[in-house]
């Protein structure tokens, strides 16, 4: 990727991988990452406390991203056959969001 020129000029690459490394490495309970995906499916407000935290643009930015590659290989036939966002992750989580009705 970088000589492809995908990383701009005077990127480090090693502070880039670690900082990856470390988000791969966040550890949450199975109940959390329901409020994650509830508070996706509520534009950015969590549900349980009304708060905040996602802007909706950005909202619509995440789900854009884990309709269209957040099921790594499986995200096109996942895409057409069930139609709604989701993310899998290395860890087993697998989270879904029906915008403007729930995250499961």
């Amino acid at each position: 990727m970088m000589n492809s020129g995908a990383f701009p000029k005077g990127t480090d690459l090693e502070e880039i991988l670690e900082f990856y490394f470390q988000l791969c490495s966040l550890e949450i309970k199975t109940k959390d990452m329901a409020v994650v995906a509830a508070t996706l499916a509520n534009g950015g407000v969590c549900p349980l406390n009304g708060k905040r935290f996602f802007k909706e643009e950005t909202v619509n930015h995440v789900l854009s991203i884990m309709h269209s590659c957040g099921m790594y290989d499986y995200s096109g036939e996942w895409g057409h056959s069930v139609g709604i966002p989701a993310k899998s992750g290395v860890g087993g989580c697998i989270y879904l969001v029906v915008p403007k009705v729930m995250g499961i």
